[in-house]
């Protein structure tokens, strides 16, 4: 295996691991994981003739990324839509490596990721604007996206096809596939045309020109593939509302969603960026967590508690990356990004040659996703990448990475292995509490889900949710109690919006009427939305329920009014 292909390999595997201990059950660790692949493909420009192309890979490596595209498939059905084309992606990758040829052709590699990327474009626009038109696209939609009328998850798959259409332009034009390269710019219109209405797209449009003209002013060749991406997006911009208008859908502009999102306006969003300095000076070295996650005893309240109105995330509604990053990050997390923010720039102000024009394009491409998502995160890759960016630009060994980085590739396979199987094992676990619960078993199904809120990682939110919903007379005076605790900490948690309405609900179980009425306003507040089903949840145990839960459901569909 070569070296540059080694480090490639490296940071895939790396980025990935420390995701998956941060936060496993996330749509964006199979997505973010590619998109790093992607960029660190762009290392092998560097290693490319005319003719030939040196792809070995060791057979850890191809259990890796297996690995990540069957847990996608069986558990990501929320977010499966953000991740379909980097799965594409990654089995165009596991198809290369699974030649296992000394030598394979540049120009079938370039063809490869030129198909894969246009046919997932294609795919994922037509799916995108027939999806609410067809019995077929509807379904579509459930499966990949969870709901019907949702639609996919528009930064992460724009950021992917974006670098993924670029690389394959780049790979096509190493190949001397001149004729080509127009066709890939023609086809990067497909995912322009489905995701223009993404502010990640408005951002990455103006970005990409300003590389555009650096690149050119320092006669850096990469700048071609990045006119015709450019070229598309712009045409895009001009073509997606009167396409989209045919058929019957009105889509609010990249510009629009910059200002107003989801009914928060500048004012909210400037509050929510002083909560978010609150939250800096209540931990003020470590933060609050990487991605709203900590891995101190506050683990359970994330950063949603401070945003304004929703109990949701915090970034994705300050837009203050500054406040953001203190908040989630502290001290040493903001010097760590100021660093790494440095280091970057000076690389795009030294940049000399195409191999590190394209990891600089990749990096930022990245670095904009992440603005929009989950900062913190993204700038572990950007660390991972900086140390094998500058062994491979300056020319120096590769002692470091022998000794250190292949044993910790070794470990983000078992930490994957292990996560992948901790996560099912506490699945099955809360299955079987269901069905103790089912059974009558109160006691022992909430002492089973409890014991899954202590170490569940990524199921713990389900465990809370089990447990909220499990609350019926029979728990002993000692649970209500412990439940009461836990219930408190789960107002807390943003990953289940029906919590605060169970709360309310067990409230009302246990004859804390008042209380339970309080909860259910502030619940009907902060989620309206979820106020219909709730009820119809309601009625549908109502049997099942106490005299005060039926007086409490009573009163419930009374407040609803006519909505329901």
């Amino acid at each position: 295996m070569n070296l540059i292909t080694k480090n490639t390999l490296s940071l895939f595997l790396l980025g990935v691991s420390f995701i998956w201990f941060i936060e496993p059950y996330s749509g964006d660790m199979i997505q973010a994981s590619s998109m790093a692949l992607l960029a660190g493909l762009g290392l092998c420009l560097s290693n490319i003739d005319k003719n030939n192309f040196q792809f070995r890979v060791s057979h850890l490596s191809i259990i890796c990324l297996l690995i990540i595209i069957v847990f996608d498939l069986m558990t990501h059905r929320s977010s499966f839509g953000a991740s379909l084309l980097p799965i594409l992606s990654a089995l165009v990758c596991v198809f290369l490596l699974l030649l296992n040829k000394n030598e394979i052709p540049i120009k079938n590699v370039a063809w490869l990721l030129a198909i894969s990327a246009s046919l997932a474009a294609i795919f994922t626009w037509l799916c995108y604007i027939f999806g609410n038109l067809t019995i077929l696209g509807r379904t579509y939609l459930i499966i990949i996206d969870g709901v019907a009328s949702g639609p996919l998850q528009q930064r992460n798959l724009f950021s992917t096809h974006l670098l993924l259409g670029i690389a394959s332009l780049s790979y096509l034009k190493h190949a001397g596939l001149n004729r080509a390269r127009w066709l890939g710019g023609l086809l990067l219109m497909a995912p322009m045309l489905a995701l223009t209405q993404s502010r990640t797209g408005l951002v990455n449009i103006i970005v990409l020109l300003l590389l555009c003209i650096w690149f050119w002013y320092k006669k850096i060749v990469i700048y071609i593939p990045l006119v015709y991406a450019c070229v598309a997006m712009f045409f895009a911009q001009l073509l997606t509302k009167p396409i989209f208008s045919l058929f019957g859908m009105s889509l609010g502009s990249a510009a629009e969603r910059m200002t107003h999102d989801g009914g928060l306006s500048i004012q909210l969003r400037l509050d929510a960026s002083f909560r978010a300095l609150q939250s800096f000076v209540e931990h003020p070295l470590l933060g609050s967590g990487f991605g709203n996650f900590a891995w101190q005893d506050f683990q359970i309240r994330s950063l949603g508690e401070y945003s304004y109105p929703n109990f949701v995330p915090l970034f994705s509604h300050s837009h203050n990356i500054i406040s953001q990053f203190l908040a989630e990050g502290g001290v040493f997390g903001g010097m760590a990004v100021l660093i790494l923010l440095g280091i970057f720039f000076y690389h795009i102000w030294t940049v000399d040659n195409e191999k590190s024009a394209f990891s600089i394009l990749g990096l930022a491409i990245l670095w904009i996703h992440s603005q929009l998502e989950y900062p913190l995160w993204y700038m572990n890759f950007m660390l991972i990448f900086f140390i094998f960016y500058k062994q491979i630009d300056k020319g120096k060994t590769y002692q470091l990475h022998s000794k250190i980085f292949m044993p910790l590739c070794k470990l983000s396979v078992l930490i994957i292995v292990f996560g992948v199987l901790h996560f099912n094992y506490n699945i099955l676990r809360l299955d079987r509490a269901n069905l103790l619960h089912t059974s009558g078993k109160l006691n022992e199904a909430y002492e089973l889900a409890s014991n899954v809120t202590l170490l569940g990682g990524a199921a713990t939110p389900y465990a809370y949710r089990i447990i909220l919903n499990m609350a019926r007379p029979g728990i002993s005076i000692d649970t209500n109690q412990r439940m009461s605790l836990i219930s408190e900490k789960v107002l807390h948690w943003k990953a289940d919006d029906f919590v605060a309405y169970y709360h309310a609900n067990w409230l009302a179980s246990i004859g804390k009427m008042t209380e339970a009425k309080q909860q259910f306003n502030k619940a009907a507040t902060v989620y309206p939305e979820k106020l219909v089903p709730f009820i119809t949840s309601l009625k549908g145990t109502k049997e099942k329920s106490t005299l005060d839960q039926q007086e409490f459901l009573n009163w419930v569909i009374q407040q609803c009014g006519t909505r329901c």
